[in-house]
């Protein structure tokens, strides 16, 4: 019956029950299997693998047929070095990783390679003839440029009236320490500072000007990108008041939520001693889920040059580094606590100049120059956008500048120039008199 009836054969060949390797997928020289997920493709891993194996490079192709029975065997000293001498000595290079462990391996690194925290030592106060700037000692140059600056605000009208005010009341000890100091912080930073403000702007890089006008006042605006994420702006703002009035705005920095867009409050310590302040303000920008805090030491210097025409004054500013208000007191100022829930943003430099207008009577010239970090580099943001950014935002600073010195009883200015709690208005005005 068998005879009759022969056995019939399977559809299917029996090797494809086997999960045998496809030969595609194993590499010619190492014999190592290439595939992704188990999915061997149509040979392009095995290509591209043996174009990069190592022993494709360092095996002869006769050397591939050899059989290995000289290493099995028992080998005698003679019949070693002998072998040695005629077969070379090929180490078998170690097999590089792959791309998945080569991707979880540069994913970690962050994890595994983290730098070691560098415990920084202690900022030691410099001694009374050395200068510091950036946490390095000057010389030279630099140095008798920094004492120079030192020199010329210590004649500052306005610091001579607190010095006045400080021999009266009897602290003239506490007052001498506290104004070495502070000047040589100062003048460190009055050499840029007074550059930064004149306009048109000096060097290279800067954009054509953006021009606005409104009844009441008159700006102008420059801007340009100092570093991959950082703008340095400058802007040259006419407004109507004296220049009492505009100093006030600046002067009491507790009020600046008035005209300085996305400032929800502040506090702020005034220095007693010397023409300055410390405030901590906090911001709230629209588009961003958290709050901002910016400490700021505010100065107040004004030319004591007598050749001058104008009697400005130089309001600097910076954020103070974090081991010198460690202690919570800056030159003698109390440092405002920082908001809760808030992120700390710094301020390296700013520079602001307010004079009177020479060419109408009751007006003044604002001339503020900084540099803000966006966090986002530059190629990220087109210049059509940041200039209509920036436009806009000048805009709303004039005018609500502006709307303060045309309404100050509103505001609350007229009542603090009237009370005068360290003299700051009556030095600007005698000031003014003087060179009228």
């Amino acid at each position: 019956s068998s005879a009759a009836f022969p056995t019939a054969k399977p559809a299917f060949p029996r090797t494809m029950s086997t999960n045998r390797p496809c030969s595609r997928s194993s590499c010619h020289h190492c014999q190592k299997r290439v595939a992704i997920f188990l999915i061997d493709g149509f040979g392009i891993l095995r290509r591209r693998h043996e174009a990069k194996c190592p022993l494709a490079k360092v095996t002869p192709p006769a050397m591939q047929a050899e059989t290995t029975s000289e290493t099995t065997a028992v080998l005698t000293g003679s019949t070693a070095s002998s072998s040695s001498s005629l077969r070379p000595n090929v180490q078998m290079p170690q097999e590089s990783p792959g791309f998945w462990p080569r991707l979880m391996s540069s994913l970690r690194c962050g994890r595994r390679h983290r730098p070691a925290l560098v415990q920084r030592p202690a900022a030691v106060a410099p001694a009374v003839g050395e200068v510091v700037r950036g946490g390095v000692m000057l010389e030279g140059d630099e140095r008798t440029e920094v004492l120079r600056e030192e020199s010329h605000f210590k004649a500052s009208p306005l610091l001579s009236t607190f010095r006045a005010i400080n021999l009266e009341s009897g602290r003239s000890n506490r007052f001498e320490s506290v104004e070495s100091t502070w000047l040589r912080i100062l003048a460190a930073k009055a050499t840029f500072a007074r550059r930064s403000v004149r306009v048109p702007p000096e060097g290279e890089g800067w954009s054509t000007p953006c021009e606005h006008s409104d009844s009441r006042w008159k700006m102008q605006l420059w801007y340009k990108w100092s570093a991959p994420t950082t703008i340095s702006t400058l802007s040259r703002l006419k407004v109507q008041g004296s220049l009492s009035e505009v100093l006030s705005l600046f002067r009491e920095a507790d009020k600046v939520s008035n005209w300085l867009p996305f400032v929800t409050g502040g506090e702020c310590t005034w220095s007693h001693d010397v023409p300055a302040l410390v405030f901590n303000i906090e911001a709230k920008v629209p588009i961003v889920p958290r709050r901002f805090s910016t400490l700021i030491h505010r100065a107040f210097v004004d030319d004591a040059d007598d050749t001058q025409t104008l009697p400005g004054v130089y309001i600097i500013e910076w954020t103070p580094p974090a081991e010198d208000v460690a202690t919570g007191v800056f030159c003698g100022m109390q440092v405002p606590p920082t908001p809760p829930r808030s992120s700390a943003m710094q301020v390296n430099l700013s520079t602001t100049f307010v004079c009177p207008d020479p060419e109408q009577q009751d007006c003044c010239v604002i001339i503020m120059a900084g540099e803000n970090d966006f966090g986002v580099n530059q190629r990220l943001i087109p210049n059509l956008v940041l200039r209509k950014f920036l436009t806009f935002n000048s805009k709303v600073v004039a005018s609500n500048i502006s709307s303060c010195l045309q309404d100050m009883e509103r505001f609350g200015y007229s009542q603090r120039i009237e009370k005068d709690a360290q003299g700051f208005y009556s030095s600007v005005r005698k000031r003014t008199s003087r060179r009228g």
